[in-house]
Protein backbone atom coordinates (compact mmCIF):
# COMPACT_ATOMS: atom_id res chain seq x y z
CA UNK A 1 0.00 0.00 0.00
CA UNK A 2 1.36 3.17 -0.97
CA UNK A 3 1.70 6.19 1.70
CA UNK A 4 -0.99 7.87 0.69
CA UNK A 5 -2.99 5.07 0.91
CA UNK A 6 -1.96 4.33 4.57
CA UNK A 7 -2.83 7.63 5.46
CA UNK A 8 -6.30 7.25 4.01
CA UNK A 9 -6.52 3.75 6.13
CA UNK A 10 -5.75 5.42 9.25
CA UNK A 11 -7.97 8.19 9.01
CA UNK A 12 -10.49 5.62 8.11
CA UNK A 13 -9.89 3.69 11.17
CA UNK A 14 -9.98 6.70 13.59
CA UNK A 15 -12.75 7.92 11.68
CA UNK A 16 -15.00 4.80 12.69
CA UNK A 17 -13.48 4.91 16.17
CA UNK A 18 -15.65 8.10 16.93
CA UNK A 19 -19.08 6.42 16.25
CA UNK A 20 -19.56 3.68 18.71
CA UNK A 21 -20.89 0.55 17.16
CA UNK A 22 -24.47 0.49 17.94
CA UNK A 23 -26.53 -2.50 19.02
CA UNK A 24 -29.97 -0.83 19.49
CA UNK A 25 -31.48 -4.09 19.86
CA UNK A 26 -30.04 -4.60 23.44
CA UNK A 27 -32.76 -2.34 24.26
CA UNK A 28 -35.90 -3.20 22.81
CA UNK A 29 -37.72 -4.06 25.48
CA UNK A 30 -38.13 -1.79 28.65
CA UNK A 31 -39.33 -2.52 32.17
CA UNK A 32 -39.50 0.07 34.11
CA UNK A 33 -41.98 2.40 37.19
CA UNK A 34 -44.45 0.76 38.68
CA UNK A 35 -45.37 -2.16 36.52
CA UNK A 36 -44.97 -0.56 33.30
CA UNK A 37 -42.76 -1.64 30.50
CA UNK A 38 -42.79 -0.53 26.49
CA UNK A 39 -41.83 -3.00 23.65
CA UNK A 40 -39.91 -1.81 20.77
CA UNK A 41 -39.50 -4.51 18.42
CA UNK A 42 -41.86 -3.32 16.18
CA UNK A 43 -40.57 0.09 15.53
CA UNK A 44 -42.82 2.94 17.57
CA UNK A 45 -42.98 1.58 21.61
CA UNK A 46 -46.18 -0.15 22.37
CA UNK A 47 -46.91 -0.71 26.48
CA UNK A 48 -46.46 -4.19 27.94
CA UNK A 49 -48.59 -5.01 31.64
CA UNK A 50 -46.80 -8.54 32.26
CA UNK A 51 -43.70 -7.01 34.15
CA UNK A 52 -43.46 -8.05 37.67
CA UNK A 53 -40.97 -5.21 39.03
CA UNK A 54 -42.27 -2.17 40.88
CA UNK A 55 -39.24 0.26 40.50
CA UNK A 56 -39.87 3.71 42.10
CA UNK A 57 -36.40 5.16 40.46
CA UNK A 58 -34.18 3.73 38.26
CA UNK A 59 -33.93 0.10 36.38
CA UNK A 60 -32.54 -1.65 34.16
CA UNK A 61 -33.58 -3.97 31.06
CA UNK A 62 -31.38 -6.10 29.27
CA UNK A 63 -31.95 -7.91 25.81
CA UNK A 64 -29.07 -9.57 23.92
CA UNK A 65 -28.23 -8.76 20.15
CA UNK A 66 -31.37 -9.98 18.66
CA UNK A 67 -33.50 -8.39 20.93
CA UNK A 68 -34.68 -10.91 22.82
CA UNK A 69 -35.46 -10.39 26.42
CA UNK A 70 -32.82 -11.92 29.27
CA UNK A 71 -33.72 -9.80 32.46
CA UNK A 72 -34.44 -6.83 34.31
CA UNK A 73 -34.09 -5.17 37.94
CA UNK A 74 -34.79 -2.67 39.90
CA UNK A 75 -31.34 -2.49 41.63
CA UNK A 76 -32.50 -3.23 45.48
CA UNK A 77 -35.26 -2.87 47.70
CA UNK A 78 -37.12 0.25 49.13
CA UNK A 79 -39.81 1.37 48.68
CA UNK A 80 -40.55 -2.14 46.87
CA UNK A 81 -39.06 -5.49 46.59
CA UNK A 82 -35.91 -5.50 45.01
CA UNK A 83 -34.70 -8.32 42.42
CA UNK A 84 -33.00 -9.19 39.13
CA UNK A 85 -35.53 -10.89 37.26
CA UNK A 86 -35.46 -13.21 34.23
CA UNK A 87 -37.16 -13.31 30.62
CA UNK A 88 -40.00 -15.18 32.34
CA UNK A 89 -40.59 -12.54 34.73
CA UNK A 90 -39.42 -14.75 37.39
CA UNK A 91 -36.98 -14.06 40.00
CA UNK A 92 -33.57 -15.40 38.48
CA UNK A 93 -31.14 -17.97 40.31
CA UNK A 94 -29.60 -16.40 43.21
CA UNK A 95 -31.08 -13.01 41.98
CA UNK A 96 -32.98 -12.19 45.29
CA UNK A 97 -32.12 -8.51 46.02
CA UNK A 98 -34.07 -7.82 49.42
CA UNK A 99 -30.51 -7.23 51.56
CA UNK A 100 -28.40 -6.33 48.73
CA UNK A 101 -25.99 -3.45 48.91
CA UNK A 102 -28.05 -1.44 46.15
CA UNK A 103 -31.49 0.94 46.25
CA UNK A 104 -34.82 0.68 44.47
CA UNK A 105 -34.88 4.43 45.36
CA UNK A 106 -31.85 5.36 43.62
CA UNK A 107 -32.37 7.21 40.30
CA UNK A 108 -29.55 5.57 37.81
CA UNK A 109 -30.01 2.47 40.59
CA UNK A 110 -28.96 -0.08 38.24
CA UNK A 111 -26.88 -0.41 34.81
CA UNK A 112 -25.77 -4.27 33.23
CA UNK A 113 -22.33 -4.58 30.88
CA UNK A 114 -21.47 -7.59 28.79
CA UNK A 115 -18.48 -8.60 29.82
CA UNK A 116 -15.76 -7.22 27.21
CA UNK A 117 -14.62 -11.02 25.63
CA UNK A 118 -17.22 -12.83 26.60
CA UNK A 119 -21.19 -14.01 25.43
CA UNK A 120 -23.11 -14.88 28.34
CA UNK A 121 -21.04 -12.92 31.52
CA UNK A 122 -22.98 -9.68 32.56
CA UNK A 123 -21.80 -7.11 35.26
CA UNK A 124 -24.64 -5.64 37.04
CA UNK A 125 -24.00 -2.45 38.89
CA UNK A 126 -25.84 -0.97 41.38
CA UNK A 127 -25.65 2.51 43.27
CA UNK A 128 -27.17 3.31 47.17
CA UNK A 129 -29.51 5.83 47.70
CA UNK A 130 -30.33 8.81 50.12
CA UNK A 131 -32.53 6.72 51.97
CA UNK A 132 -29.62 4.93 52.93
CA UNK A 133 -27.11 7.54 53.32
CA UNK A 134 -25.79 6.40 50.14
CA UNK A 135 -23.84 3.98 52.73
CA UNK A 136 -22.90 0.98 50.35
CA UNK A 137 -21.76 3.86 47.97
CA UNK A 138 -21.20 1.53 44.05
CA UNK A 139 -21.22 -2.41 44.03
CA UNK A 140 -21.69 -5.01 41.36
CA UNK A 141 -23.12 -8.41 40.90
CA UNK A 142 -22.11 -11.13 38.11
CA UNK A 143 -24.32 -12.58 35.77
CA UNK A 144 -23.63 -16.03 33.98
CA UNK A 145 -26.49 -16.02 31.25
CA UNK A 146 -25.73 -19.86 30.40
CA UNK A 147 -27.41 -21.20 33.74
CA UNK A 148 -30.73 -22.25 35.14
CA UNK A 149 -31.18 -23.58 31.49
CA UNK A 150 -30.58 -20.18 29.98
CA UNK A 151 -32.34 -18.21 32.06
CA UNK A 152 -29.71 -16.81 34.08
CA UNK A 153 -28.01 -16.74 37.77
CA UNK A 154 -26.11 -14.76 40.05
CA UNK A 155 -22.66 -16.44 40.45
CA UNK A 156 -21.51 -13.14 42.43
CA UNK A 157 -22.59 -10.73 44.56
CA UNK A 158 -23.31 -7.55 46.40
CA UNK A 159 -18.48 -7.06 45.39
CA UNK A 160 -18.28 -3.48 46.68
CA UNK A 161 -16.17 -0.95 44.42
CA UNK A 162 -16.54 2.58 46.27
CA UNK A 163 -18.57 4.04 49.40
CA UNK A 164 -20.64 7.21 49.19
CA UNK A 165 -21.31 7.63 45.76
CA UNK A 166 -24.10 10.00 44.75
CA UNK A 167 -27.08 8.03 43.06
CA UNK A 168 -25.85 8.53 39.62
CA UNK A 169 -24.40 6.06 37.40
CA UNK A 170 -23.60 5.53 33.60
CA UNK A 171 -20.75 3.58 31.21
CA UNK A 172 -18.77 4.32 28.40
CA UNK A 173 -17.35 2.69 25.63
CA UNK A 174 -13.74 2.61 25.83
CA UNK A 175 -11.77 3.89 23.11
CA UNK A 176 -9.83 0.39 22.06
CA UNK A 177 -13.79 -0.64 21.19
CA UNK A 178 -13.96 -3.56 23.87
CA UNK A 179 -13.67 -1.92 27.11
CA UNK A 180 -15.89 -0.08 29.36
CA UNK A 181 -15.84 2.92 31.98
CA UNK A 182 -18.47 2.83 34.40
CA UNK A 183 -18.80 6.36 36.25
CA UNK A 184 -19.87 7.50 39.39
CA UNK A 185 -19.47 10.61 41.52
CA UNK A 186 -18.30 11.00 45.15
CA UNK A 187 -20.86 12.55 47.16
CA UNK A 188 -19.99 16.21 48.38
CA UNK A 189 -16.33 16.08 46.59
CA UNK A 190 -15.59 17.52 43.07
CA UNK A 191 -14.14 14.17 41.99
CA UNK A 192 -15.76 11.29 39.76
CA UNK A 193 -14.52 8.12 38.85
CA UNK A 194 -14.41 5.89 36.05
CA UNK A 195 -13.89 1.83 36.56
CA UNK A 196 -12.30 0.20 33.79
CA UNK A 197 -14.08 -3.21 32.70
CA UNK A 198 -12.08 -5.39 30.62
CA UNK A 199 -12.34 -9.33 29.94
CA UNK A 200 -10.70 -9.86 33.46
CA UNK A 201 -13.34 -8.12 35.14
CA UNK A 202 -12.91 -4.60 37.16
CA UNK A 203 -9.12 -4.00 36.26
CA UNK A 204 -8.61 0.46 37.03
CA UNK A 205 -9.83 3.27 37.93
CA UNK A 206 -9.21 6.67 36.97
CA UNK A 207 -10.41 9.71 39.53
CA UNK A 208 -11.02 13.26 38.00
CA UNK A 209 -10.83 16.17 40.10
CA UNK A 210 -13.45 18.55 38.41
CA UNK A 211 -13.54 21.82 41.03
CA UNK A 212 -17.30 21.12 40.69
CA UNK A 213 -18.73 19.85 44.38
CA UNK A 214 -21.93 17.55 43.99
CA UNK A 215 -24.04 17.12 47.21
CA UNK A 216 -26.06 13.92 47.86
CA UNK A 217 -28.85 14.72 46.10
CA UNK A 218 -27.13 14.46 42.66
CA UNK A 219 -28.89 13.73 39.71
CA UNK A 220 -28.45 11.74 36.16
CA UNK A 221 -25.29 11.55 34.63
CA UNK A 222 -24.97 10.42 30.90
CA UNK A 223 -21.99 9.90 28.20
CA UNK A 224 -22.11 11.05 24.27
CA UNK A 225 -22.41 8.01 21.49
CA UNK A 226 -18.92 9.38 20.47
CA UNK A 227 -17.67 8.97 24.17
CA UNK A 228 -16.61 12.79 23.87
CA UNK A 229 -18.73 14.25 26.48
CA UNK A 230 -20.21 14.17 29.73
CA UNK A 231 -23.16 16.04 31.15
CA UNK A 232 -23.54 15.01 35.14
CA UNK A 233 -27.37 17.03 36.03
CA UNK A 234 -25.89 17.37 39.85
CA UNK A 235 -29.25 18.42 41.87
CA UNK A 236 -29.01 21.38 43.79
CA UNK A 237 -25.18 21.34 42.07
CA UNK A 238 -26.75 22.81 38.67
CA UNK A 239 -25.41 20.87 35.75
CA UNK A 240 -22.44 20.72 33.83
CA UNK A 241 -21.34 19.78 30.36
CA UNK A 242 -17.85 18.24 30.57
CA UNK A 243 -15.13 16.74 28.21
CA UNK A 244 -14.54 12.73 28.44
CA UNK A 245 -11.87 10.97 27.17
CA UNK A 246 -12.74 7.72 26.21
CA UNK A 247 -9.08 6.45 26.24
CA UNK A 248 -7.82 7.76 29.46
CA UNK A 249 -10.97 7.95 30.89
CA UNK A 250 -10.32 11.20 32.34
CA UNK A 251 -13.09 13.91 32.92
CA UNK A 252 -12.56 17.58 32.38
CA UNK A 253 -12.98 21.53 31.57
CA UNK A 254 -16.83 21.68 33.11
CA UNK A 255 -18.98 24.04 31.28
CA UNK A 256 -22.22 25.57 33.48
CA UNK A 257 -25.51 25.06 32.00
CA UNK A 258 -27.10 28.00 34.12
CA UNK A 259 -29.65 24.84 35.90
CA UNK A 260 -30.80 26.02 39.73
CA UNK A 261 -31.37 22.12 39.95
CA UNK A 262 -30.07 19.93 37.16
CA UNK A 263 -31.77 16.55 37.00
CA UNK A 264 -32.27 14.39 34.06
CA UNK A 265 -30.34 14.06 30.86
CA UNK A 266 -29.51 12.77 27.46
CA UNK A 267 -27.59 13.75 24.77
CA UNK A 268 -29.40 13.75 20.75
CA UNK A 269 -28.57 10.80 19.09
CA UNK A 270 -26.17 13.12 16.24
CA UNK A 271 -24.30 14.23 19.49
CA UNK A 272 -25.24 18.17 18.63
CA UNK A 273 -28.04 18.96 20.66
CA UNK A 274 -28.15 17.87 25.00
CA UNK A 275 -31.44 18.03 26.74
CA UNK A 276 -31.30 18.72 31.02
CA UNK A 277 -34.55 18.66 33.03
CA UNK A 278 -34.89 21.38 35.86
CA UNK A 279 -36.64 19.68 38.74
CA UNK A 280 -38.45 22.18 40.45
CA UNK A 281 -39.33 23.85 37.36
CA UNK A 282 -40.57 21.26 35.43
CA UNK A 283 -39.12 22.45 32.46
CA UNK A 284 -36.87 20.32 29.48
CA UNK A 285 -34.13 22.72 27.88
CA UNK A 286 -31.79 22.21 25.18
CA UNK A 287 -28.46 23.23 24.69
CA UNK A 288 -25.84 23.44 21.50
CA UNK A 289 -22.95 21.20 22.63
CA UNK A 290 -20.51 22.27 20.56
CA UNK A 291 -21.30 26.52 21.52
CA UNK A 292 -18.30 28.10 23.02
CA UNK A 293 -21.10 29.13 25.71
CA UNK A 294 -22.95 26.29 26.35
CA UNK A 295 -24.66 27.69 29.18
CA UNK A 296 -25.91 30.95 26.84
CA UNK A 297 -27.85 28.43 24.44
CA UNK A 298 -30.52 27.02 26.84
CA UNK A 299 -33.89 27.38 24.88
CA UNK A 300 -36.60 25.67 27.32
CA UNK A 301 -38.43 22.85 24.42
CA UNK A 302 -41.00 21.57 27.32
CA UNK A 303 -42.82 21.85 30.44
CA UNK A 304 -44.78 19.72 32.33
CA UNK A 305 -47.56 19.77 35.56
CA UNK A 306 -46.11 16.69 36.52
CA UNK A 307 -42.26 15.99 37.83
CA UNK A 308 -40.21 14.60 35.00
CA UNK A 309 -37.84 11.92 35.68
CA UNK A 310 -35.49 10.27 33.40
CA UNK A 311 -34.51 11.07 30.10
CA UNK A 312 -33.48 8.07 27.99
CA UNK A 313 -32.71 7.70 24.17
CA UNK A 314 -34.69 5.05 22.50
CA UNK A 315 -33.88 2.90 19.83
CA UNK A 316 -36.13 4.54 17.35
CA UNK A 317 -34.31 7.52 17.62
CA UNK A 318 -36.27 9.44 20.05
CA UNK A 319 -35.76 10.96 23.60
CA UNK A 320 -38.15 9.06 25.92
CA UNK A 321 -39.29 10.85 29.43
CA UNK A 322 -40.33 9.18 32.45
CA UNK A 323 -43.03 11.55 33.98
CA UNK A 324 -43.95 10.89 37.70
CA UNK A 325 -47.32 8.71 38.38
CA UNK A 326 -48.39 9.50 35.10
CA UNK A 327 -49.81 6.80 32.93
CA UNK A 328 -47.66 8.29 29.90
CA UNK A 329 -43.98 8.89 28.81
CA UNK A 330 -43.33 12.39 27.59
CA UNK A 331 -41.44 12.47 23.86
CA UNK A 332 -39.60 14.68 22.44
CA UNK A 333 -39.85 13.27 18.74
CA UNK A 334 -37.02 15.02 16.58
CA UNK A 335 -34.30 15.45 19.46
CA UNK A 336 -31.73 16.31 16.29
CA UNK A 337 -33.94 19.60 15.95
CA UNK A 338 -32.57 23.23 17.05
CA UNK A 339 -35.31 25.09 19.72
CA UNK A 340 -39.34 24.22 19.83
CA UNK A 341 -38.95 22.16 16.73
CA UNK A 342 -38.20 19.31 18.25
CA UNK A 343 -41.36 18.64 18.90
CA UNK A 344 -42.04 17.61 22.86
CA UNK A 345 -45.34 15.75 23.47
CA UNK A 346 -46.33 15.25 27.35
CA UNK A 347 -48.52 11.95 26.58
CA UNK A 348 -46.54 10.70 24.12
CA UNK A 349 -46.63 6.72 24.50
CA UNK A 350 -49.36 5.22 26.53
CA UNK A 351 -48.32 2.68 29.38
CA UNK A 352 -51.71 1.22 29.41
CA UNK A 353 -53.21 0.83 33.15
CA UNK A 354 -49.16 1.19 34.56
CA UNK A 355 -47.77 4.70 35.74
CA UNK A 356 -44.43 5.86 35.27
CA UNK A 357 -42.49 6.81 38.58
CA UNK A 358 -39.06 8.83 38.31
CA UNK A 359 -36.84 6.00 36.46
CA UNK A 360 -36.07 4.88 32.93
CA UNK A 361 -33.72 1.53 31.84
CA UNK A 362 -29.97 3.21 32.29
CA UNK A 363 -27.86 1.89 28.96
CA UNK A 364 -24.04 2.91 28.18
CA UNK A 365 -23.20 5.36 25.82
CA UNK A 366 -22.47 3.06 22.69
CA UNK A 367 -26.19 1.36 22.25
CA UNK A 368 -27.90 4.37 20.69
CA UNK A 369 -27.52 7.47 18.83
CA UNK A 370 -24.22 7.47 16.01
CA UNK A 371 -22.18 10.83 15.50
CA UNK A 372 -18.48 11.36 14.90
CA UNK A 373 -16.10 13.16 16.59
CA UNK A 374 -16.17 16.91 17.39
CA UNK A 375 -14.61 19.15 14.81
CA UNK A 376 -12.54 20.72 17.67
CA UNK A 377 -11.44 17.31 19.49
CA UNK A 378 -8.15 15.95 19.15
CA UNK A 379 -8.48 12.59 21.06
CA UNK A 380 -5.72 9.76 20.24
CA UNK A 381 -6.46 6.32 20.32
CA UNK A 382 -4.59 3.48 21.44
CA UNK A 383 -4.40 0.49 23.46
CA UNK A 384 -2.43 -0.12 26.61
CA UNK A 385 1.08 -1.70 25.91
CA UNK A 386 5.07 -1.98 27.43
CA UNK A 387 7.57 -3.49 25.71
CA UNK A 388 10.98 -4.00 26.23
CA UNK A 389 13.58 -1.89 24.04
CA UNK A 390 16.76 -2.64 25.32
CA UNK A 391 17.88 -5.35 27.49
CA UNK A 392 21.07 -5.45 28.63
CA UNK A 393 22.82 -8.28 31.65
CA UNK A 394 21.78 -5.67 34.80
CA UNK A 395 19.10 -3.31 32.63
CA UNK A 396 16.28 -3.34 30.83
CA UNK A 397 14.49 -0.35 28.68
CA UNK A 398 11.21 -0.02 28.84
CA UNK A 399 8.87 2.09 26.65
CA UNK A 400 5.23 2.46 26.06
CA UNK A 401 2.47 4.46 24.22
CA UNK A 402 2.46 8.21 25.90
CA UNK A 403 -1.32 8.54 27.38
CA UNK A 404 -2.90 12.05 26.46
CA UNK A 405 -2.00 14.69 29.15
CA UNK A 406 0.16 12.06 31.32
CA UNK A 407 2.45 13.87 33.10
CA UNK A 408 4.12 11.20 35.36
CA UNK A 409 3.94 7.39 34.78
CA UNK A 410 4.74 4.52 38.07
CA UNK A 411 6.15 1.43 37.17
CA UNK A 412 6.44 -1.34 39.05
CA UNK A 413 9.05 -3.79 38.43
CA UNK A 414 8.75 -7.51 40.41
CA UNK A 415 11.62 -10.07 40.35
CA UNK A 416 9.72 -13.31 39.78
CA UNK A 417 12.49 -15.60 41.41
CA UNK A 418 12.76 -13.49 44.27
CA UNK A 419 9.26 -11.88 44.01
CA UNK A 420 11.25 -8.68 45.48
CA UNK A 421 9.07 -5.57 44.14
CA UNK A 422 10.40 -1.97 43.36
CA UNK A 423 8.54 1.12 41.92
CA UNK A 424 9.75 3.54 39.88
CA UNK A 425 8.66 6.74 37.97
CA UNK A 426 9.03 8.28 34.81
CA UNK A 427 8.11 11.78 33.56
CA UNK A 428 8.05 10.60 29.52
CA UNK A 429 6.86 6.93 27.88
CA UNK A 430 10.62 5.22 28.31
CA UNK A 431 12.21 4.39 31.31
CA UNK A 432 15.32 2.30 32.49
CA UNK A 433 15.63 0.31 35.02
CA UNK A 434 19.18 -0.83 36.27
CA UNK A 435 20.67 -2.60 39.31
CA UNK A 436 18.61 -5.68 38.33
CA UNK A 437 19.53 -9.70 38.32
CA UNK A 438 21.42 -10.95 35.21
CA UNK A 439 19.48 -13.73 33.53
CA UNK A 440 16.82 -13.20 35.38
CA UNK A 441 13.07 -12.76 34.35
CA UNK A 442 11.36 -9.83 35.68
CA UNK A 443 7.67 -8.89 35.20
CA UNK A 444 6.65 -4.74 34.83
CA UNK A 445 3.51 -3.45 35.07
CA UNK A 446 2.19 0.45 34.27
CA UNK A 447 -0.07 1.17 38.26
CA UNK A 448 -0.16 4.71 37.79
CA UNK A 449 -0.63 7.39 35.36
CA UNK A 450 -0.80 11.19 37.08
CA UNK A 451 -2.65 13.76 35.17
CA UNK A 452 -2.84 17.33 35.84
CA UNK A 453 -6.61 17.22 38.21
CA UNK A 454 -6.84 13.27 37.79
CA UNK A 455 -4.91 9.65 38.40
CA UNK A 456 -5.38 6.21 36.91
CA UNK A 457 -4.66 3.30 39.14
CA UNK A 458 -5.38 -0.55 37.69
CA UNK A 459 -7.38 -2.30 40.77
CA UNK A 460 -6.81 -5.72 41.73
CA UNK A 461 -9.40 -8.58 43.72
CA UNK A 462 -12.24 -7.81 41.04
CA UNK A 463 -11.75 -10.32 38.21
CA UNK A 464 -14.10 -13.30 37.93
CA UNK A 465 -13.21 -16.21 35.14
CA UNK A 466 -15.97 -18.45 34.54
CA UNK A 467 -13.76 -20.80 31.59
CA UNK A 468 -10.44 -20.51 33.50
CA UNK A 469 -9.20 -18.52 30.95
CA UNK A 470 -5.54 -16.31 31.79
CA UNK A 471 -5.02 -13.10 29.83
CA UNK A 472 -2.16 -10.40 30.32
CA UNK A 473 -3.16 -7.90 33.22
CA UNK A 474 -3.48 -4.72 32.38
CA UNK A 475 -0.25 -2.66 30.61
CA UNK A 476 2.19 -5.68 32.03
CA UNK A 477 5.14 -7.25 29.69
CA UNK A 478 7.52 -9.92 31.27
CA UNK A 479 11.50 -9.95 29.94
CA UNK A 480 14.62 -11.46 31.52
CA UNK A 481 18.08 -9.67 32.09
CA UNK A 482 20.82 -11.15 29.61
CA UNK A 483 23.64 -14.06 30.95
CA UNK A 484 27.06 -12.79 30.43
CA UNK A 485 26.91 -13.39 26.88
CA UNK A 486 23.51 -13.38 25.59
CA UNK A 487 21.39 -11.60 22.45
CA UNK A 488 18.66 -9.96 21.84
CA UNK A 489 16.49 -9.44 18.72
CA UNK A 490 14.37 -6.23 18.04
CA UNK A 491 11.82 -5.90 16.35
CA UNK A 492 11.08 -9.59 15.57
CA UNK A 493 8.86 -9.60 13.34
CA UNK A 494 10.66 -6.81 11.50
CA UNK A 495 9.93 -4.74 8.19
CA UNK A 496 13.06 -2.94 7.05
CA UNK A 497 15.33 -3.22 10.01
CA UNK A 498 15.74 -5.23 13.13
CA UNK A 499 18.12 -4.34 16.12
CA UNK A 500 20.44 -7.17 17.43
CA UNK A 501 21.65 -6.41 21.07
CA UNK A 502 24.33 -8.24 22.46
CA UNK A 503 26.65 -7.93 25.78
CA UNK A 504 29.77 -9.68 25.60
CA UNK A 505 30.81 -9.01 29.21
CA UNK A 506 34.19 -6.88 30.06
CA UNK A 507 36.78 -8.87 27.83
CA UNK A 508 36.98 -7.65 24.10
CA UNK A 509 35.30 -10.12 21.47
CA UNK A 510 35.58 -10.34 18.11
CA UNK A 511 31.52 -10.49 17.01
CA UNK A 512 29.81 -12.36 13.72
CA UNK A 513 26.34 -11.64 12.89
CA UNK A 514 24.89 -14.27 9.98
CA UNK A 515 21.35 -14.15 8.30
CA UNK A 516 20.41 -17.03 6.02
CA UNK A 517 17.27 -17.81 4.68
CA UNK A 518 14.94 -20.94 4.51
CA UNK A 519 17.30 -22.19 1.60
CA UNK A 520 20.40 -21.66 3.97
CA UNK A 521 21.70 -18.66 1.84
CA UNK A 522 23.45 -16.01 3.53
CA UNK A 523 21.91 -13.01 3.19
CA UNK A 524 23.51 -10.87 5.42
CA UNK A 525 27.07 -10.67 6.91
CA UNK A 526 29.08 -8.88 9.14
CA UNK A 527 32.09 -8.93 11.67
CA UNK A 528 32.68 -6.19 14.59
CA UNK A 529 36.05 -6.32 16.58
CA UNK A 530 36.74 -5.44 19.95
CA UNK A 531 33.44 -5.73 21.36
CA UNK A 532 33.08 -5.23 25.05
CA UNK A 533 30.27 -5.07 27.20
CA UNK A 534 26.72 -3.89 25.91
CA UNK A 535 26.48 -2.70 21.81
CA UNK A 536 23.50 -2.64 19.63
CA UNK A 537 23.97 -3.24 15.90
CA UNK A 538 21.21 -2.47 13.14
CA UNK A 539 20.52 -4.44 10.50
CA UNK A 540 18.63 -2.99 6.73
CA UNK A 541 16.65 -5.83 6.05
CA UNK A 542 15.67 -3.58 2.96
CA UNK A 543 15.20 -5.69 -0.40
CA UNK A 544 14.33 -9.14 1.57
CA UNK A 545 11.05 -11.28 0.96
CA UNK A 546 8.82 -11.85 3.59
CA UNK A 547 9.74 -14.95 5.09
CA UNK A 548 11.34 -16.94 8.45
CA UNK A 549 15.54 -16.58 8.34
CA UNK A 550 17.78 -17.74 10.78
CA UNK A 551 20.14 -15.38 12.61
CA UNK A 552 23.49 -16.89 13.38
CA UNK A 553 25.79 -14.94 16.08
CA UNK A 554 29.11 -16.08 16.82
CA UNK A 555 31.71 -14.68 19.21
CA UNK A 556 35.43 -15.79 20.20
CA UNK A 557 34.08 -18.83 22.16
CA UNK A 558 30.19 -18.21 21.96
CA UNK A 559 27.74 -19.30 19.35
CA UNK A 560 23.80 -18.42 19.02
CA UNK A 561 20.99 -18.78 16.89
CA UNK A 562 17.12 -17.23 16.87
CA UNK A 563 14.96 -17.23 14.15
CA UNK A 564 13.85 -13.82 12.61
CA UNK A 565 10.34 -12.91 11.07
CA UNK A 566 10.34 -10.46 8.29
CA UNK A 567 7.46 -9.11 7.00
CA UNK A 568 8.51 -6.96 4.14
Amino acid sequence: MKAMGKLFAALLAISSLGAQAQSPKVANTWYFGAFAGIDFSGGRPIALSNGAMAANEGSVSVSNRNGDMLFYSNGGNLPSNGAIWNRNHQVMLNGDLATSKGCGSSFQSSLALLQPGQNNRYYMFATDCRENNLLNGLSYHVIDMNLDGGLGGVVQKDISLLDYTTESLTAAKHANGKDYWIIVSKAQTDTLYAFQLTRNGIEGVVKSKTGVIYSQDAGEIKVSANGERLVFAGGSGGAHLYKFNNATGVISEPKNLNLTYGYAAAFSPDCQLLYVTEFSQKKIFQYAVTARNVGATKTEVGSSSSFFGSLQNGPDGRIYVARRNAPFLGVIEDPNVRGTACTYTNNGVSLGVNNSRFGLPNYPNDIMGECVSYPEENVSRYNYALHPRFININSITLTWNPFDGGGLYRIGATNTKTGVYTQYESRTNQIEIANLDSDTEYEFRLEEIIYENAIYQPIDGHSFNFDGESSEVLASTKARTLTEFNYNVYPNPAKNKTTVEINTGENPSAVSITLLDASGKVVYQNNYDNVIGYQSFEISLQGLPTGIYNLTLTSDNTTGNKRLVVLN
